[in-house]
């Protein structure tokens, strides 16, 4: 399955975004192809975690839950950053 969709930030920047692949990542994944989907966003899995614990911030106000996604972020922030300088191996 391929998909057509253009990153409004590649459109504008011409650089891909830090979440560039998690789409093609996630269609990868639900079509069964859990390999692929790793070799498009190695990260895509903690988008759901991500999710997961922003309700349980906005649900418990705990400041544990909000230092977990500061985490999340400095994370796919260092991996984005791995990325470009490596020129995104697994394309864009």
């Amino acid at each position: 399955m391929e998909i057509n969709y253009r990153c409004p930030f590649r459109l504008v920047t011409n650089i891909p975004c830090p979440c560039c692949g998690m789409t093609r990542a996630f269609c990868s994944l639900l079509s069964g192809h859990m390999t692929r989907a790793f070799t498009f966003h190695d990260l895509f899995w903690l988008v759901p975690v991500f999710f997961l614990i922003l309700v349980l911030y906005l649900v418990k106000k705990k400041r544990f839950y909000l230092k977990l996604l500061l985490s999340m972020g400095g994370i796919n922030f260092l991996y984005y950053l791995i990325r470009l300088i490596l020129g995104f191996p697994q394309g864009f």
